[in-house]
């Protein structure tokens, strides 16, 4: 290796996968995150060398997230080194892919179950009737809200929907 720091990635590399350093997954897994981060850098217009301080930032960023997602995920450990998917695809993951049972991949279910029981408990308030009769359709499904539309000594106007049947009308 030309360069300290890719000889450094490769050493905690072999050392979080517990493999040796001259096996093909240490080396093709730092020459994917070097690709990376060369590609990165060709996106905005940086020469990827050494000494350009903003490519060896996303060599280094790189770097720290998949040996952070390594020290963390023993299942990606686990698809690495039985070859289940391939270093250029680690480089590729998304972060709840990278460490499944991650706080990621928590937040994203606890989003997901929040959306299923906001869902239900719509759904389930539509199923309650209400005090009013539709006139259309009889259900007793109904919702309704109260305004003030008139002066302030005569009672409140009584908008009502119904729920089968979407009539609107005033009491």
């Amino acid at each position: 290796m030309e360069n300290s720091t890719r000889q450094f990635a490769i050493d905690r590399i072999s050392t979080l996968l517990e493999i040796p350093k001259d096996d093909t997954i240490c080396i093709n897994l730092e020459k994917n995150i070097l690709n990376y981060a060369t590609e990165q850098a060709r996106k905005i217009n940086q020469q990827p060398a050494w000494d350009n301080h903003k490519y060896t930032g996303m060599y280094k960023q790189k770097f720290l997230q998949i040996q952070h997602n390594l020290k963390n995920s023993p299942v990606l450990k686990g698809w690495i080194i039985d070859k289940k998917i391939k270093t250029k695809d680690v480089i590729e993951m998304r972060p709840e892919d990278l460490w499944p049972d991650g706080p990621y991949a928590k937040k994203m279910e606890d989003r997901i179950i929040k959306e299923m029981r906001k869902a239900y408990l719509a759904k389930e308030s539509k199923n309650q009737d209400g005090f009013f009769k539709c006139g259309r359709c009889k259900s007793m499904k109904t919702t309704y809200y109260q305004m003030q539309t008139r002066s302030a000594d005569e009672p409140m106007t009584v908008f009502v929907s119904c729920l089968n049947c979407d009539k609107n009308w005033k009491c």
